[in-house]
């Protein structure tokens, strides 16, 4: 059945939104109106009630001797019976209002309230997410007009490969001199701090241990009631000195705290004054300087270098190492030094970056190299960046105080390269968050899908449930107006919560769901930073394989673990259970960014994470449904759908059925290799299954069993079909998922046929 989350998405994402909370809030007032209607009938009974009550003083006055005649008595008695109908019908407006209106109106104004908050969720959310988007496109423009300005700088001012090769020669050196400036000037005396004198280094290393060593607090100051982060008392950070430093005495340790005072490391939270105090109620704060010095990551977010956290979780590695890589990595390239022509990364030292080791290498060089090994052989591969696989690169021994010469065109080369690693390496980091955050979006847009689904669902049944307890409250008093609350009885039952539900996808539907990767277009590499969301003809070649090697190694571990399944029942069910996106996304995001070399590979990351074989299945299915160009494409679905219907299925004409599939596997003979391929081998593993779930019937001698079973795989076919329409197709609405779901049915159900006739017809046009 089809439901809200996958039934309102739209490239965009906000119009189909827009769409969906147009018609909610359409539901909010069709439920004001109710409420209205029952108050309407509330007011109307207590201004007929007090009108029967008060029927007496429009009677003139009864004569003293009216009851001693039977007509005086019937009067008095009707008088006084209309008086009681009034009361009934005081009581009926009352239980309107007790039992109808005030419980009813409160669920509709929380009701409100709650399409209120999700409208605001998803619409901020997608907001952010499509300025997001434009950043990173800007990011990309940015970085291709780089590379393209390097590109030209190159082909103007180097005429071949050897002068290319002596100017990044002269960098490298140029390089090797500043690395040793600043290897001398950690050996540099950098004063003296409690009586003892430091050199740059051991005065980094000492404010490293206090920084990371003290456990920091949070002051706040008073009246203003200001939070102050990274702050210690006198107190802790005297007793520390004394316990790291081995001091004698406090008053050495005062010295010391004293001179960190001096020299800008601490401030003064609530001092006053320019003397640091050995007491508890003496808070100092650790100033960005010291964490810079250090460089460290502050609690406050930023790391040591001064670039945010999150930037320096993301990054590929410390932005000044990474240059020097690139240099040395285009030197040996380009001399020839390095036989295997393998991307060799140094070896970061310890405490001069926060980065993460297992990131890609995104430099320039490394691009070029790539781009070359391509075209080499099978047997050379990239090798990806490791702090364990290549050693730091050689210092020159000829190096000193001495700046090497360089030309104005190395300079500018310099100045270009640098210019390349600084966009590509943010163009990258903004890509992967990009795309987390895409991740994260259609997570959260599922969720609340789902649950005002379930809000819209619980607003039909409230009115339901509000129409007959209003009816209730009238039945139950009046019994001459059982015509009339029969007829309203009969219009509370006509209400369909799941038949409006239904019409209102059907009728307002904008578009099944179609996830929109965000993928990482490398200028002279695309796609082989992702795995997912890459062109099936592409990946095949990056796999040197038919079928993508994901799908081929996902059909393979279900057959590997089918025989571990107790029964065939749950052997289809994990085809065909539903999986939460955030669980498909999780197994998504271990196999997107690796580029994988062997089955083991893949099947290492399913068992060590001990996935589900749903959710691993369901991986299967999204991968289909980021492809940007479906198995099925989109010219050749129109043709397949003027054939569906000109030879529907189900027709008991056999010529009708035999012109369906002969045009079937005549217009899939158009589809590139691969997508046939593809095909193939998921048809393969479904009929390979349904052969075996057979084989359960065919051991029974029962007429029963086997036609139990017969009805189980016949369900199967249809549901297995149904789940994967979409994925083979890419249907926009929900009538091309209908044609999807009839293709891969008789892709299941003429298997052999199909794909036997799809390989004569390319053994003959090879011919």
């Amino acid at each position: 059945m089809p439901s809200f989350a996958d039934s309102f998405w739209s490239e965009d994402l906000s119009s189909g939104l827009e769409v969906l909370f147009y018609k909610l809030y359409n539901g909010c007032n069709q439920c004001d109106a109710f409420i209205q209607l029952f108050a309407s009938r509330m007011q109307d009974e207590v201004a007929y009630g007090r009108q029967l009550c008060a029927i007496q003083t429009g009677i003139d006055k009864e004569p003293d001797d009216h009851m001693e005649t039977t007509a005086g008595m019937a009067l008095h008695s009707i008088i006084k019976t209309m008086e009681a109908e009034g009361d009934e019908h005081l009581d009926i407006a009352a239980n309107i209002e007790g039992m109808v209106l005030q419980p009813f109106s409160k669920w509709c104004i929380d009701h409100r309230e709650r399409i209120k908050f999700s409208e605001k969720t998803l619409t901020d959310n997608v907001k952010n997410f499509s300025k997001t988007k434009n950043y990173v496109t800007k990011l990309e423009r940015d970085y291709f007009n780089k590379c393209k300005k390097l590109e030209d700088f190159k082909r103007i001012n180097f005429m071949n490969d050897e002068e290319l090769s002596n100017a990044m020669k002269s960098l490298d050196l140029q390089k090797q001199h500043e690395k040793y400036l600043r290897k001398e000037k950690e050996n540099q005396v950098f004063g003296k701090v409690g009586g003892i004198e430091f050199d740059f280094k051991t005065m980094r290393e000492t404010i490293k241990q206090l920084l990371t060593g003290l456990k920091h607090e949070e002051y706040r100051l008073p009246l203003i009631n200001y939070a102050l982060l990274n702050t210690n008392s006198g107190y802790d950070i005297t007793h520390y000195i004394l316990e790291i430093m081995s001091f004698k005495d406090t008053d050495q340790a005062e010295e010391f705290g004293q001179d960190l005072l001096n020299l800008g490391f601490l401030k003064y939270c609530n001092g006053v004054g320019t003397s640091f105090v050995n007491s508890k109620k003496f808070q100092y704060q650790w100033k960005d300087y010291a964490f810079k010095f250090a460089r460290v990551a502050d609690n406050a977010g930023t790391s040591g270098d001064g670039t945010s956290s999150a930037a320096a979780v993301i990054a590929p590695d410390n932005f000044q190492e990474n240059v020097t890589r690139n240099f040395n990595n285009l030197t040996r390239y380009f001399s020839g030094d390095d036989g295997s022509g393998t991307t060799t990364l140094a070896t970061t030292t310890s405490g001069d970056h926060i980065g993460t080791p297992d990131a890609p290498d995104l430099s320039y060089t490394s691009s070029i190299e790539a781009t070359t090994e391509q075209g080499d052989s099978e047997e050379k591969k990239e090798v990806p960046a490791s702090k364990e696989s290549t050693p730091p690169p050689p210092v020159n021994p000829n190096v000193s105080l001495e700046a090497p010469q360089m030309t104005e065109t190395e300079k500018t080369l310099h100045s270009l390269i640098i210019d390349v690693e600084k966009a590509n390496l943010n163009y990258f980091n903004e890509c992967n968050k990009m795309d987390a955050l895409r991740c994260s979006v259609e997570e959260l847009m599922i969720d609340h899908l789902s649950f005002i689904e379930k809000c819209e669902l619980d607003r039909s049944k409230a009115i339901k449930k509000a129409t007959i307890d209003f009816c209730s409250t009238i039945s139950n008093k009046i019994a001459h107006l059982k015509v009339h609350i029969e007829k309203m009885i009969a219009d509370e039952e006509s209400i369909d919560p799941m038949g409006d539900l239904l019409n209102l996808i059907a009728k307002y539907n904008t578009g099944l769901f179609q996830p929109r990767v965000i993928t990482y277009n490398n200028y002279y590499n695309p796609g082989i930073y992702q795995n997912f969301g890459i062109d099936l003809e592409t990946r095949c070649r990056l796999d040197k394989r038919v079928v993508p090697l994901i799908i081929t190694v996902i059909l393979s571990y279900m057959d590997m673990i089918y025989p571990d399944l107790e029964n065939d029942k749950i052997r289809v069910s994990v085809w065909t259970n539903p999986v939460k996106l955030s669980l498909t996304h999780q197994l998504r995001a271990q196999l997107n960014k690796t580029q994988f070399k062997s089955d083991k590979d893949i099947i290492t990351i399913f068992k060590d994470g001990k996935y589900d074989p749903s959710t691993i299945a369901s991986v299967l299915k999204i991968y289909l449904l980021e492809l940007p160009e479906p198995l099925i494409t989109a010219e050749l679905a129109e043709i397949l759908d003027v054939l569906y219907k000109e030879y529907p299925q189900g027709s008991t004409d056999e010529e009708a059925n035999e012109k369906r599939i002969t045009g079937l596997f005549t217009s899939l003979a158009s589809l590139p290799k691969p997508h046939i391929a593809t095909l193939d081998a998921i048809t393969t593993h479904f009929c390979r299954l349904i052969k075996i779930l057979r084989m359960a019937g065919s051991d029974d001698a029962s007429e029963d069993k086997r036609e139990e079973v017969n009805l189980f795989v016949s369900t199967f076919i249809t549901d297995v079909s149904k789940e994967f329409a979409n994925c083979i197709l890419h249907a926009a609405k929900f009538e091309d998922n209908e044609l999807g779901y009839k293709i891969f049915y008789d892709l299941l159900t003429h298997k052999k046929r199909i794909f036997r006739e799809l390989k004569r017809q390319s053994s003959s046009a090879g011919n």
